[in-house]
């Protein structure tokens, strides 16, 4: 008996010390033959000086010939100082980044600057998870690794009313002997503004090829008339299918929280960044979780939805949307009103009773994902 454990105890060192021994070796490993480093900011391509951009100008701030990947990318925009911009909100909603991979003619990532950088919904807060950070709330930061085999481009498009002064800086390994299944890094944007419940909200339209799907970050604003618990949607995932094969759990738990669905956090691979609920009722939420530890892989075809989905037990449902009525066009539920009272009325209504209900939540998303072409 004391010699199984005895081996069990060593063979448990082992792989302790041949895990902290791999998760290390990039650390201190030398590079490849003809390996280098390559730093691209304005003192290196723009005279020291940041680019200007004005309102409805296009502007190529990074252009890479080679072969390599962005191991970081890092921006800033228009502050001086430590005062913050006062509209910075709409800023980073409004000034877009694209990313061309290999003289693509379309942009492998297009979305606003805040939401790709994890300022989701343009919101300026410091914050730190494994791929995307903000020290102090006021910069843009990524280590998401970025291959490309020819040509790295990324250009910044400003929507904005108002000049914007953009600082930034690359940090890359070049001449690095790419696998052949190494894919390219793409994000793709989308928002949906309405009053109608129960939409099918697309995060990844049909992405057809082999990838993996790496994460999300989902912004949610909630309306006034929908007072009650909001993180009940799930997302849905098509996996080379045609239908949907993979559902994930309420927002909480697919991201680890187990129901705590309001209390702010920044984990490596999941988050709530913020969680805030208006005077008037409603309120604005933003989630990331990143499939990094979990792979989720496709070898055909990839797409994924979301819906926004609330809940709340029974009574405390009947007193939110009895008090106001016309609270009830904003959602879309199985049972009406009436039956609810009616259930109440006949014994039911118990705290362990539930409701779920769709809405009509404004939604803004960024899908990450690495796909064989760029």
């Amino acid at each position: 008996m004391k010699k199984h454990v005895m081996t069990c105890f060593i063979l448990l060192i082992i792989t302790m010390f041949s895990v902290c021994h791999a998760e290390g070796a990039e650390e201190y490993a030398l590079p490849g033959q003809g390996v280098r480093t390559l730093w691209d900011n304005p003192r290196t391509t723009n005279d020291g000086t940041p680019f200007i951009i004005r309102p409805g100008e296009r502007v190529t701030i990074v252009d890479i010939q080679g072969c390599g990947v962005i191991r970081k990318l890092w921006m800033s925009m228009n502050y001086v100082g430590k005062a913050l911009y006062p509209r910075a909100r709409e800023r980073n909603s409004q000034v877009w980044i694209e990313c061309f991979w290999d003289g693509a003619d379309q942009p492998a990532i297009s979305a606003p600057i805040g939401d790709f950088f994890g300022h989701i919904m343009g919101r300026d807060l410091p914050f730190e998870n494994y791929f995307f950070s903000d020290p102090s709330g006021r910069s843009l930061q990524t280590y998401i690794p970025m291959p490309f085999r020819k040509e790295a481009r990324i250009d910044v498009i400003n929507n904005f009313d108002l000049p914007i002064s953009m600082f930034h800086e690359v940090r890359c390994t070049m001449d690095e002997d790419l696998p052949e299944d190494a894919g390219y890094l793409h994000a793709y944007y989308n928002q949906m503004i309405t009053d109608e419940p129960g939409q099918v909200y697309t995060v990844l339209p049909l992405v057809e090829g082999r990838g993996r799907y790496l994460g999300t970050h989902l912004g949610i604003r909630v309306k006034a008339e929908n007072g009650l618990e909001w993180h009940h949607g799930g997302f849905s995932f098509s996996v080379d299918s045609d239908q949907p094969n993979m559902l994930t759990a309420t927002l909480d738990d697919y991201c680890g929280s187990s129901w705590d669905y309001d209390r702010v956090y920044n984990h490596q691979d999941s988050g709530l960044l913020f969680s805030e609920y208006f005077p008037e009722g409603g309120g604005e939420h933003a989630i990331y979780c990143y499939h990094r530890r979990d792979p989720l892989y496709f070898q055909e075809s990839c797409s994924v939805t979301y819906r926004a989905c609330h809940g709340a037990p029974v009574t405390e449902f009947v007193e939110w949307y009895s008090t106001d009525e016309s609270r009830l066009k904003a959602i879309a539920c199985d049972q009406s009103l009436d039956d609810i009272r009616m259930f109440i009325a006949e014994g039911g209504g118990k705290s362990s009773d539930f409701v779920e209900f769709f809405t009509n939540d404004d939604l803004y998303s960024v899908a990450y994902y690495y796909l064989d072409r760029p």
